[in-house]
């Protein structure tokens, strides 16, 4: 069962995007593709679409709307440590 889901539109195509504990699911029509990551499973149900900057800065708000909805519904952060070589 999802706990995210929203719509997108890219050059006139209508994609769902949904996001359970497993990862994505990324449907345009009747393709559905599944991925850990996102822009994996986005860029699969996207055939030949390009994926351009104005997309990706969409899909990265995504992102976080649903780490946002996650925090709401689990009351913990994502987070990890970066070191720097």
């Amino acid at each position: 069962m999802p706990f995210f889901d929203d719509a997108l539109v890219v050059d006139g195509k209508d994609f769902r995007v949904y996001r359970c504990d497993w990862g994505w699911c990324v449907k345009r029509g009747d393709v559905a593709a599944r991925s850990r990551f996102l822009i994996d499973a986005f860029e699969e149900a996207a055939g030949s679409i390009r994926v351009d900057a104005a997309v990706l800065l969409r899909l990265v708000a995504m992102l976080e709307r649903s780490l946002t909805e996650e925090h709401r519904r689990t009351g913990q952060t994502a987070s990890t440590t970066v070191a720097v070589p």
